[in-house]
C-alpha cells in the first residue's frame, strides 16, 4: 500500500477555493479539454496526472491566466477571474525550465517580482532573506544561477514565486529536468515546503509515483476528461475507471458481468466462475444493474499465494508461467488453469531462498472481495 502523505490527514475540514466550471478549451477544431469541473480546496496538494496531451498543463495555464477557456468559468473564492489578466490574479507559476534571469545574483532574481511592484529596498531585503531561508538557500544570495545544481536552482524559482505570498502556487512539472536521486530530494523538500508556507499547490506531473507520493489528492486526467478525483488510496486501491486501474501500475483487470448484492458486495460472474467484491465507497458500482459489463480491479500485492481453499473470498487454480527476481520485490506472472488465456501478476517480497515456486508448477492464488475493486465499463 502507497505511504499517505504526511499531511493527507488535514483535508477534512477545508473549503473550496478554486473552481473550474463547465469549462472547455478549443484550439481550432481541436478540443482540448471537455466539460471540465474541478474544486481546488484551500490548502490542500493537488496533483493533475495524466499522459501527454492528457489537458493537465492547459488547465494550469488556464488557472495562471497565460490562455483564456472557450466557455465555461473559472471561479476563485466565488468569483470569476476569467476577466482578471495575469499580473492581478493571486497565483504564481514556477515551470519546468525555472525561468530564472542568467544576468542577475540569486538574490535579485528572489527580488525581481518586489521590485516590480515597486515594494521599498528595505522590506525587499527582508523578505528575499527570509524566502531564501524557507528554501534552504540563505548563503546563496550572491550567487549566479550558472553557480547552482539543478535542484538549488528549482529552489531559488520556488522562492521567487513564493516570495509574492500567492493564493495558489502552480508548478507544472517542475521537477521533470532532475535526475532520479535529486527529483525524490525535491518531491520531499516540496512537502515539507506545502505544509510549511500553507500555501495550496498545485503540482502537475505524468509520473504516477510522484503523485501518489506527494498528493492530498489526484486528478487523473486522459483526452481532455477528468476521469476521477481523490486521495492517492482511493485512486490506487478503488479505481473507478478501466483508465485510472490501469494508469496506476500493474492492475490485474479481470472482466465479468455483474450479478447480485451479496451484504456489502456484489458478485461478478467471470469465465473461470463467480468472485466477490466490496462496494465500499463505490456507490456507482453498488447501484448498477445485474449483467452489466465490468472489470474486478485486484492489485498483484493482494494476491495470496497457495492458500487453502476456502480461506478466501475468491480462490484461482492457476499454474506459474514465470518467477522473475526484480530486487526487493519479486514478480510472479500465473495463467487459469481453467482459461490459460487469464493470466495474473503477484509481487512478494523477494527471499534469499527463493519464493518456493518455479515456473511450472500448480498452484491457487486467492484474495478476499475487500481487496479488489469493481470497474465500470
Amino acid at each position: 500500500m502507497p505511504a499517505a502523505p504526511p499531511h493527507a490527514d488535514m483535508t477534512a475540514s477545508r473549503r473550496t477555493l478554486l473552481e473550474l466550471c463547465g469549462v472547455n478549451k478549443l484550439y481550432g477544431a481541436t478540443r482540448v479539454l471537455r466539460d471540465v469541473d474541478l474544486a481546488i480546496e484551500d490548502g490542500e496538494f493537488l496533483t493533475i496526472l495524466g499522459p501527454s496531451g492528457s489537458g493537465k498543463t492547459t488547465i494550469l495555464r488556464l488557472i495562471g491566466g497565460f490562455i483564456a477557456p472557450s466557455s465555461g468559468d473559472i471561479r476563485f473564492d466565488g468569483t470569476s477571474v476569467v476577466p482578471v489578466p495575469i499580473f492581478k490574479r493571486p497565483f504564481n507559476t514556477v515551470f519546468q525550465d525555472y525561468a530564472l534571469f542568467p544576468h542577475m545574483r540569486v538574490n535579485e532574481n528572489v527580488a525581481y517580482g518586489l521590485r516590480v511592484r515597486g515594494v521599498g529596498r528595505e522590506e525587499i531585503r527582508s523578505r528575499v532573506a527570509r524566502a531564501l531561508a524557507v528554501v534552504a538557500l540563505g548563503e546563496f544570495g550572491e550567487r549566479y544561477p550558472a553557480q547552482l545544481s539543478g535542484g538549488q536552482r528549482q529552489r531559488v524559482a520556488l522562492a521567487r514565486a513564493l516570495i509574492l505570498e500567492p493564493r495558489i502556487l502552480l508548478l507544472d512539472e517542475p521537477l521533470g529536468a532532475l535526475d532520479a536521486e535529486l527529483r525524490r530530494q525535491m518531491q520531499q523538500f516540496l512537502m515539507r515546503l506545502q505544509r510549511e508556507v500553507r500555501t495550496t499547490f498545485v503540482f502537475v506531473t505524468h509520473d504516477q509515483e510522484e503523485a501518489i507520493t506527494m498528493s492530498d489528492r489526484i486528478c487523473v486526467m486522459r483526452e481532455g476528461v477528468i476521469e476521477q478525483v481523490g486521495p492517492p488510496t482511493e485512486l490506487y486501491y478503488r479505481p473507478r475507471t478501466p483508465f485510472v486501474a490501469g494508469f496506476f501500475g500493474d492492475n490485474n483487470l479481470l472482466e465479468g458481468t455483474l450479478g447480485g448484492a451479496d451484504g456489502a458486495a456484489r458478485t461478478v460472474r467471470t469465465p473461470f466462475g463467480d468472485l466477490r467484491s466490496a462496494t465500499a465507497g463505490q456507490p456507482e458500482a453498488a447501484a448498477a444493474a445485474d449483467g452489466r459489463a465490468v472489470k474486478v480491479a485486484v492489485r498483484p500485492e493482494n494476491l495470496r499465494l497457495a492458500p487453502a481453499e476456502g480461506t478466501c473470498d475468491n480462490w484461482l487454480a492457476v499454474r506459474i508461467a514465470e518467477v522473475r527476481f526484480v530486487g526487493p520485490i519479486s514478480h510472479i506472472l500465473a495463467h487459469s488453469i481453467d482459461r490459460p488465456d487469464i493470466a495474473l501478476l503477484l509481487k512478494r517480497p523477494s527471499q534469499a531462498g527463493g519464493l518456493g515456486v518455479a515456473a511450472g508448477d500448480r498452484t491457487a492464488i486467492g484474495w478476499n472481495a475487500a481487496e479488489c475493486s469493481i470497474v465500470l465499463q
